[in-house]
């Protein structure tokens, strides 16, 4: 499932009503070279699914928001 909600006001009822469990943010794993590690990373996940995770979060836009 995926959840889109503006912050603002209303954020904090939406929030109490609708998110359950715990949510994790993993760290994406890389290669020696850098390079996304994609097994590591499918590894990661099911490692979260096991232990209960309601769902992750990833950051997708790492430059816009380290100001690169």
């Amino acid at each position: 499932m995926t959840t889109t909600t503006q912050v603002g006001p209303d954020f904090r009822a939406w929030a109490t009503e609708n998110l359950r469990g715990f949510y994790m943010c993993p760290v994406t794993p890389l290669t020696e070279d850098f390079e996304l590690d994609e097994e590591g990373l499918r590894r990661n996940i099911e490692a979260f699914v096991e232990m209960g995770c309601a769902g992750l979060e990833f950051l997708t836009d790492v430059k816009r928001r380290v100001g690169s």
